[in-house]
């Protein structure tokens, strides 16, 4: 299997592997930047941030499947997010009240690029 991809948009993460996706909003990456001990990241990401039964099912499969799926989340979220991007899924959720939406804003789609084995 190839590793799981991990994006972020908006102070959002992606998790994609073959079919699947896990997006995880921007509220939960807040909550998981505040969180520094591997111990607690991981506990609040899988009761919390995980917020169904599926959800955590697949990301426990890409787990075992992908041992460096941990330490690349923990630093996409840690290092690669920024409080700028917080910023702009805030003005972005008021400019947009009520959902998704088209657009032709250029935005930083952060990337964790993992050489595959």
């Amino acid at each position: 299997m190839a590793p799981v991809e991990i994006f972020h948009m908006n102070g959002s993460v992606i998790l994609r592997a073959r079919n699947s996706e896990l997006l995880i909003i921007a509220h939960h990456v807040q909550e998981l930047r505040n969180l520094k001990a591997s111990a607690d990241f991981a506990s609040y990401f899988l009761k919390d941030a995980l917020v169904n039964r599926p959800a955590r099912k697949l990301f426990e499969a890409w787990l075992k499947k992908d041992r460096t799926l941990w330490p690349r989340l923990y630093n996409v979220v840690q290092r690669e997010i920024k409080d700028e991007d917080f910023a702009h899924a805030h003005e972005h959720e008021h400019d947009h009240e009520g959902g998704c939406c088209d657009h032709d804003h250029d935005h930083d789609h952060g990337h964790d690029e993992v050489a595959e084995k």
